[in-house]
């Protein structure tokens, strides 16, 4: 994954063009390349699925699940007794944490028995002592009403294998998948390679080897395994990223605190969250 900052060329041009009326050439390309900062790509270390039957190592956080919406079944009439209207709803579900949205479903029209098959399965960090509730809502815009609305005691005794069958008033019945956070192969870290400049951490996937190390967005990093990252192109610095993340990785990084320190890192298991963007493996 490449993200690219900085300002568009369009808008260059445009900067340039207009300062080039006002007061010429060589003054207004100046001006221009100080307007706009250069642009730098942002790229991730090596990422790789957990082998199967391999217990991550370290174990996810208590408070991390891998959730999503198995399914529901719903009765053909509404809460008020009514058939809904065009035989169906059009269900949705959305996982409530706290009085906010953690996740929903995508719509799914014109059903009783919704799986929701297009949703995002992602892992999610839900503190212990939470009031986490399940809601079903009918998305038909004439008759935006709730289906059901139930609470999740425990989601620790659901993820441990308790029942994963929710029952609304109204007899509808929600299915929550809840287990243990999904791990990835990883050091978890995002970069930008900034030529003399160095090497400057952009990003960090919480509960990853970079971030247990201490490392966050800011940190400059000088040197990988003793080779001055100011001699290596971006290329270069993938590579040597990636070539040692399996024994080890040693990071010469100047914190954004001031203080210099080698740091050592080795890939290992992360729990990647919404935000990381990361794509869990199936």
């Amino acid at each position: 994954m490449v993200n690219h900052r900085g300002c568009s060329l369009k808008h260059q041009l445009k900067d340039v063009t207009m300062r080039t009326f006002r007061g010429g050439v060589v003054t207004s390309f100046v001006f221009s390349s100080m307007a706009c900062s250069l642009v730098y790509p942002e790229m991730q270390t090596a990422l790789r699925p957990l082998p199967e039957n391999v217990e991550p190592d370290p174990p996810p956080a208590d408070d991390l699940y891998f959730v999503y919406f198995e399914g529901a079944s719903i009765p053909p009439k509404d809460r008020g007794g009514l058939p809904w209207p065009g035989g169906a709803p059009d269900p949705v579900a959305k996982l409530i944490v706290n009085d906010a949205v953690l996740f929903q479903t995508p719509v799914q029209s014109r059903t009783r028995t919704p799986t929701w098959k297009g949703q995002d399965k992602e892992n999610y960090r839900i503190l212990h002592g939470s009031k986490v509730f399940i809601e079903v809502w009918d998305d038909n815009p004439m008759t935006n009403m709730p289906i059901c609305r139930v609470r999740v005691r425990d989601m620790r005794t659901v993820r441990d294998g308790g029942d994963n069958e929710f029952w609304c008033d109204g007899g509808a019945r929600v299915r929550l998948h809840v287990s243990p956070a999904k791990a990835m192969v990883g050091v978890g870290l995002y970069y930008e390679t900034r030529g003399r400049d160095g090497v400057r951490v952009t990003r960090v996937v919480k509960d990853s080897p970079a971030a247990r190390a201490g490392l966050s967005q800011g940190d400059r990093i000088l040197a990988i395994n003793g080779k001055p990252v100011s001699e290596l192109d971006a290329l270069q610095v993938r590579s040597e990223m990636n070539l040692h993340a399996r024994s080890t990785l040693e990071l010469d990084i100047w914190f954004k605190d001031g203080k210099r320190h080698l740091v050592k890192l080795k890939e290992g298991a992360l729990f990647p969250l919404p935000g990381d963007d990361v794509k869990l493996a199936e």
